[in-house]
Formats: structure tokens, C-alpha cells, sequence
């Protein structure tokens, strides 16, 4: 059996721009000891970067917690092993305790969106049973979990401060300085032996096994680990912005807030508010007091106030658009917007009716907490054109207050966006709102010089992946077959438009006019393949048409006006067909919608017998457990519509996480690769 060995580094702290910080020392853990080496340095014999380079070699499991970092480290350190350590990833010789958590996790249905739960599926919590909720997992709470143990961090005092410790030979180090090192490389170790159920501690059907029905020989695990250390890589070498485009696009912005917000303000949307304190002197712009009546309304100085949203304006808005009336006055507060408060008596808003005075009627939509509604769906579908006005303007002031800020940070440094590399569905994720940006942020990324950005995609991966997992699960898929025979997976885009317009794709002559006419701007034919395409795309996870309608409205497809059924969304409704809406919705919008899904079914007869199967899956405590055609990655915890998108994000994720790797791979080692030099950043 392949000897398990426990490794890990302590470094100095990682700075803006630098994410992979210089070693100070290694630890090493096998069956009998743990010990710690210095890196190279003037005091002490030992030399770590050796030892590195020996464990390196084929044969050795690495246990590590986060192993990426430490990897990139030492890379940085010794560029003559950044080879051996892709291959090292690549051979599955790397054993990540918090990737197997997480996948340990996804396999008992306790990875939730935003949330990880422990094995009494509560929060999952930084320090195990206490210390702050945390959705990620580390060394720390993984000894809890899998060992029970909570004093995997009792001797961290120098934890951050190794850097203090550098000039120091280990011998002047304290005793817990030392101790430290030990104890991360025994507990991952430790951890690793039961994860790989050496101890028979785990459930058998845990993600560390085979993947099956690939084109190479890896667990899921090993998949994984070796995409995080491919996503860290890029993560290390990171980018930079440029300034004057960050500029530029600040004064665009700037220059659409200002008329916008003079607007707000005399439409009572935004007010003044007063930034002075009852002891500070008069305002040395404009002389006022925070006792002067005047300010914080309508004052305008920049220096002593801030615009501020006025709530209860824009709700009483929402609810007169929505059917509320002006006269009837809301029951708790009798029209004055304030009650007096249970504990104090003093007044405070009313929550019935958001402090707007008005009775609230059940046509109004409501927040999750039973507030009136004012997010931009609200908004947009009220037919209002200042409450419309005011979403708009949303895209802005989240430019202004967001993104601009993040792009700023990469004028003086490299912007570092650390990957998530396990998601419930095998998906990726990066911290921040690198994933989030507008086109006009992302032109304020700059390449480094002498360089070019390459933008690469798959043409309808999760198309493809749906069409070989409907063939795998019902036996066969017309998805598959129009694939197949046109190379082009955008071919089901064209033929269900076609067949919209009552076009058979077998009518090779009307087919052909079809296409002609679909690539004019504006024309019916257009209009219909626009409609296919999101069908295609929005449907298969089992959505239903209302949330079908508001989610493609945020792309700007409005389904109503592309139908030509109307020049223009109808006033927005909260009830259709005698059902309750979640959020306010055009009703043609949902009719011609409705009409999609029937012919979309019709289209792709497949897809209702892979939504049978779906419900049939194993319903357990948690939700639905699935075991994942083509892969058997076991996944619990699912609501249908999660099960039916998993199989194809699922797959759609394992394939380009393998392709990253062997990109990057190239891209950093290959020489003779056309790659070589290019340095992949985001997957």
C-alpha cells in the first residue's frame, strides 16, 4: 500500500497581490512521528525544500488540508518542482481532507446553497460544535467531524505570525511555535486515515470512489483535487485593471446618477440626511446646524449630508401601483405610518404597511419577511414608469457601489480570486463577484503586457450533456440524434424554432427559408428561435412557467412582445389561473410561455420519461438522492427541479474541470505545447 504521508507549510502572511507568500517551514507527519524543516535559511541544517522534492515522487499519498496553497508555495519557491506537482495531481497522489469533507457532504445531503451542515445537520460552525457558521470546510473543523476531537488548533498562537519567526533559528522558536506545524501535518494525516476508511468509520457510499464511464481512471476526489490546484494556479498569477478605463467608466456612471438622482429627489424617491452631530460647529460649506430645520432636507451640501432612500416612498408607490387605494388608511397605524413601540412606547414604523400608512391589499407583493416588495421585478412590472425608472437606475448605483470598488483594487495590485472548486453539482465557484461582473466591468480587466485575453466556451455544453443523459437514463434522445447529425448543438435552437413556425425540419426547402429568414433582426422567424433558444435552456431543470417568465425577463426577453401577442408587457398581475404568484408577472407573457413548454415537450419527447425517472429517484430524509448517470457521483438532499439540472451540470462540470487540468498543465510545463506561456485564470 502507498505510504500516507501528512504535509503541510507555514508561511508568511498572504498580502494583496500575493497569494502565495514566501515558506518560513514544512511539516511532515507519517504512521510513527511528525516533525518540522526549515526552508532554506542561515540558521538551521535541515532543508525542507528537499524533503519536498523527495515526497514528490511517485508512490506517496500527500494528505493536505487546502493543499493547493501549500503546493503554489512551494512552487514559487522552487520552480523546478511546479512539473512534479502536476504530475503528482494528475497520478491522484493527493489527498485533500476538505475536498473529501465536501464531498462527504454532498453525499449525505449537508452541502446547501450558501450553508454546509455538520453530521447532526446543524451550521456547519469555523471551530466544529462553537465559534462563527461557515460554508467552507478547513482542518479545524474536519478533525471535529471526522475524529470528534476539538483541539486540533489548541497550539496556534504563532498561526499568523511565522513571518516574526523567520530571522529566528527553530531552536530560539517558543514551544508551541514548534508544536504548531506538527500538530496541522498529524491531524490532516489523521483525518486522511479516516476519510479513506481505513479505520471503517465512513459510509461505503461516500465520493471518494471511482468515477465511472470516463475516458480515464480517477476518483472523484482525485478530479477535484487536481482542478483545485489548476483554479489556485490562476488564482496565484491573478490580473491587474486598468486605470483609465476604471476612470472612464466611473464618469459614465457619475454622469447617469446625477440627472438620475435629481429626479429621485423631487420625485421624494431620495432625501437629504444630515451627517452632523449635536456637537459638532456649523458646516463649513453651507453654515448649517444639525438643529437648522433645513438640513438633511433638500439641502444639498455635499460636505454635511448624504442622499439617503426614502423607504416609505417608494413603498407606498409599489402599493398604489399594485391596486392599493390613497383613501383607505392601514388598521395598525391608522394612516400615521408609526406605532408606538412594545418596549419603549416610542414611535416606530409600522410593519403592516412599511411605514406608508396605507392598507396593504393581498395584490401587493410581499419579501420573504412580509415587507412590501421593491426589488426589481416588483418594480419593473408595476407599469409605473418611475418605480421602472428607479430599477434601472439600480444597475448603476450597483456599478458605483460594487464593482467599480473591486476593480480599484487591481490598479496597484493583482486581483487574487480564490477558487471554490466543490459545489453540490461538481460545479466551481470563485469568491467575490469575479463571476458577476457586467461586460463594461470586465473591459477594465487588463491582460499583462506582451499579452492577449483568450475567451474559450463550449457551444451549448449543458445541451450536450442533457442529450447523453437523457440517452443514458430513457434510452434513447432526439436531442442526441439532432447533435449527432449536424455536429452543431445549436441545431436544437433552429429546428424547435422552426417547428414553432410549424416548419419541419424534414422539409429541407422550408427549413432552409426558416434559417434565412431567423437571421434577420426584428423578423417573426427570429422572434421564434429567440423563444427556442430559451426554452431549451430554461426548461430542463423542471422550471415552471411563472418562474420561467421573470427569469428571462432579467435577460430582457419578454415573451409577450416577442410573440407579437403585444407591442408591449401588459401591467404586471399576482394571480393566474386561479393560482398565487411569488412575484408579479405579465399574464400573456405567461400564456405564450405556457404554449412553449407544450411544444417544447412535443419537441423533444425524451424529456418527460427523464422527468419521471427524476421523481422516482430515492427520497430520503433530506430531499431526493441521486446516483449520477455516467459518473455515480452520489448527490442527496434535492428538490426535484435540483435533481433533473444535476445529471447534466454534473457532467457539463466534470468535463471542462478535466480539460482545465490538462490545459494547464500544458500551459505552464509543456513546452512543445501551443499552450506553453498562457496562463489559465478562471474556469
Amino acid at each position: 500500500m502507498p505510504r500516507l504521508l501528512g504535509f503541510d507549510t507555514e508561511t508568511f502572511l498572504i498580502q494583496e497581490g500575493n497569494l502565495a507568500p514566501s515558506p518560513v517551514c514544512a511539516s511532515f507527519a507519517d504512521e510513527k512521528q511528525a516533525w518540522v524543516e526549515r526552508f532554506l535559511n542561515p540558521f538551521d541544517d535541515d532543508c525542507a525544500e528537499e524533503t519536498i522534492e523527495g515526497i514528490l515522487t511517485p508512490g506517496i499519498i500527500l494528505a493536505v488540508a487546502n493543499g493547493a496553497y501549500d503546493a503554489a508555495v512551494s512552487a514559487r519557491r522552487m520552480p523546478r518542482l511546479l512539473k512534479l506537482w502536476f504530475e503528482k495531481y494528475r497520478r491522484g497522489e493527493v489527498f485533500d481532507v476538505e475536498i473529501a469533507a465536501a464531498l462527504d457532504a454532498i453525499a449525505e445531503g449537508r452541502m446547501l446553497d450558501g450553508m454546509v451542515l455538520d453530521r447532526n445537520y446543524q451550521p456547519l460552525r469555523r471551530n466544529g460544535e462553537d465559534g462563527p457558521i461557515t460554508n467552507r470546510f478547513s482542518l479545524n473543523n474536519c478533525v471535529w467531524l471526522y475524529t470528534g476531537r476539538r483541539n486540533a488548533k489548541e497550539n496556534d498562537e504563532y498561526r499568523l505570525r511565522y513571518g516574526e519567526l523567520s530571522k529566528l533559528p527553530t531552536s530560539q522558536w517558543p514551544e508551541t511555535a514548534r508544536v504548531y506545524p506538527c500538530d496541522d501535518a498529524r491531524n490532516t494525516r489523521e483525518v486522511a486515515e479516516v476519510q479513506r476508511g481505513d479505520v471503517g468509520l465512513l459510509d461505503p457510499a461516500q465520493n471518494l470512489g471511482q468515477i465511472e464511464g470516463l475516458p480515464f481512471k480517477m476518483t472523484h476526489l482525485q478530479l477535484h483535487a487536481w482542478a483545485h490546484f489548476c483554479m489556485h494556479m490562476g488564482a496565484v498569477h491573478g490580473f491587474r485593471t486598468n486605470p483609465e478605463r476604471i476612470a472612464a467608466l466611473e464618469a459614465k456612471v457619475n454622469a447617469t446618477l446625477e440627472p438620475d438622482n435629481e429626479k429621485f429627489l423631487s420625485w421624494g424617491f431620495l432625501r437629504w440626511e444630515s451627517r452632523l452631530k449635536r456637537k459638532d460647529p456649523p458646516c463649513p460649506a453651507c453654515g448649517a446646524r444639525l438643529q437648522d430645520a433645513a438640513v438633511g432636507i433638500n439641502s444639498g451640501c455635499a460636505q454635511c449630508a448624504d442622499m439617503k432612500e426614502a423607504g416609505a416612498t417608494i413603498k407606498r408607490e409599489v402599493i398604489l401601483s399594485y391596486g392599493g387605494n390613497p383613501d383607505k388608511p392601514c388598521k395598525a397605524c391608522k394612516g400615521e405610518g408609526k406605532v408606538p413601540s412594545e418596549k419603549t412606547g416610542k414611535p416606530v414604523n409600522c410593519k403592516p404597511c412599511g411605514a406608508t400608512g396605507l392598507d396593504v391589499p393581498h395584490t401587493v407583493p410581499r419579501t420573504p419577511a412580509d415587507g412590501i416588495a421593491t426589488d426589481r421585478d416588483t418594480l419593473g412590472g408595476t407599469g409605473n414608469e418611475r418605480l421602472e425608472a428607479w430599477a434601472e437606475a439600480g444597475k448603476n448605483d450597483k456599478m458605483r457601489e460594487t464593482y467599480l470598488p473591486w476593480l480599484k483594487t487591481g490598479i496597484h495590485n493583482r486581483i487574487n480570486t480564490r477558487p471554490n472548486a466543490v459545489l453540490a453539482t461538481g460545479r466551481c465557484s470563485y469568491e467575490g463577484v469575479l463571476q458577476l461582473i457586467p461586460p463594461a466591468a470586465r473591459e477594465c480587466i487588463e491582460a499583462d503586457e506582451g499579452m492577449v485575453f483568450v475567451s474559450c466556451d463550449y457551444p451549448s455544453l449543458e445541451l450536450c450533456t442533457l442529450a447523453q443523459t437523457t440517452y443514458r437514463v430513457v434510452g434513447y434522445s432526439r436531442m442526441r440524434d439532432a447533435i449527432n447529425a449536424t455536429k452543431d448543438p445549436g441545431a436544437l435552437h433552429s429546428e424547435f424554432g422552426a417547428l414553432l413556425g410549424g416548419v419541419s425540419p424534414n422539409d429541407k426547402e422550408a427549413f432552409k427559408a426558416f434559417m434565412k429568414a431567423a437571421k434577420v433582426k426584428g423578423s417573426r422567424e427570429a422572434g421564434l428561435r429567440q423563444m427556442a433558444k430559451a426554452g431549451n435552456f430554461g426548461f430542463p431543470g423542471m422550471m415552471g412557467v411563472p418562474k420561467f417568465v421573470l427569469t428571462k425577463r432579467k435577460e430582457g426577453l419578454r415573451f409577450c412582445e416577442v410573440a407579437g401577442v403585444s407591442d408591449k408587457c401588459h401591467k404586471t398581475v399576482m394571480q393566474w389561473r386561479d393560482r398565487d404568484l411569488e412575484k408579479p408577472t405579465c399574464p400573456d407573457c405567461l400564456e405564450v410561455a405556457d404554449d412553449l413548454r407544450k411544444n417544447w415537450f412535443a419537441a423533444w419527447p425524451e424529456i418527460k420519461p427523464y422527468f419521471s425517472w427524476v421523481t422516482s429517484l430515492e427520497e430520503t430524509s433530506r430531499g431526493l438522492k441521486i446516483v449520477t448517470p455516467g459518473t455515480g457521483f452520489v448527490r442527496d438532499g434535492m428538490t426535484a427541479s435540483a435533481a433533473a439540472n444535476h445529471s447534466f451540470q454534473h457532467l457539463g462540470a466534470y468535463a471542462a474541470k478535466y480539460a482545465l487540468c490538462l490545459a494547464t498543465e500544458e500551459a505552464y510545463c509543456d513546452e512543445e505545447s501551443p499552450l506553453y506561456g498562457a496562463r489559465p485564470m478562471v474556469l
